[in-house]
């Protein structure tokens, strides 16, 4: 069926590419050291802030790997 062909190529190069990308995104986070976020919490840091000021740009060159690899 030609109308399938396009979604069934595209469910199989994500389930290629969907592991390694997660791996590499979960090494990045175990790589963000805790003191970070102790200090995020000290100084008034909400979850939101810790996010988007810690993890955030921790997480960059893991987002940038997977999005050239991809």
């Amino acid at each position: 069926n030609p109308d399938r062909t396009l979604f069934m190529i595209a469910n199989a190069a994500i389930w290629k590419q969907m592991p390694l990308a997660a791996i590499l995104l979960l090494v990045s986070m175990k790589a963000i050291p805790r003191d970070l976020y102790r200090a995020a919490t000290v100084d008034g840091a909400n979850v939101f802030q810790r996010f988007w000021h810690v993890t955030l740009p921790a997480l960059k060159p893991g987002l940038m790997l997977v999005l050239v690899y991809e």
